[in-house]
């Protein structure tokens, strides 16, 4: 019993439940530690993703990455988040009597998908690959 207790005490603490903390702005210098990749959905008006790599000492909750159109030079700002995670406190009876959301993230040294609806900005260079993107800034909290 006391092993159980103490794995649902460290998945907890782990983040993979999400987390309550308030993310703030990761500072410049930490976010240099980001890398990842930009995949673009092949349908119109859907989602694009990023595939991070989280090199810092941060957890990672929001990324803002500026994406450039190369055809029509046209860069315009997105916001990509890991997810949000609904939690229910429930009584005896199994009612939801509290509901909170909270932020999951992509932990130190771990990678994630993190996603923003681009609408169709790319769908015009999509397939050539005619488009740039850099992270811009992200949130985030210390573990």
């Amino acid at each position: 019993m006391k092993k159980i207790l103490l794995f649902a005490l460290i998945t907890l603490i782990s983040g993979c439940n999400g987390s309550l903390k308030k993310p703030i702005e990761i500072p410049s210098v930490d976010a240099l530690g980001l890398k990842g990749k930009l995949v673009i959905a092949p349908e119109s008006g859907v989602q694009a993703e990023i595939t991070l790599y989280n090199g810092t000492d941060w957890n990672v909750t929001d990324i803002f990455a500026d994406i450039t159109n190369k055809k029509t030079n046209e860069t315009r700002k997105y916001h990509f988040i890991y997810e949000e995670v609904d939690t229910y406190k429930r009584n005896d009876k199994g009612a939801v009597i509290d509901e909170t959301m909270k932020k999951s993230f992509v932990a130190p040294a771990g990678s994630g998908h993190m996603d923003a609806d681009i609408g169709d900005f790319l769908d015009d260079v999509k397939t050539d690959g005619n488009y740039a993107w850099s992270i811009e800034n992200a949130l985030g909290f210390k573990p």
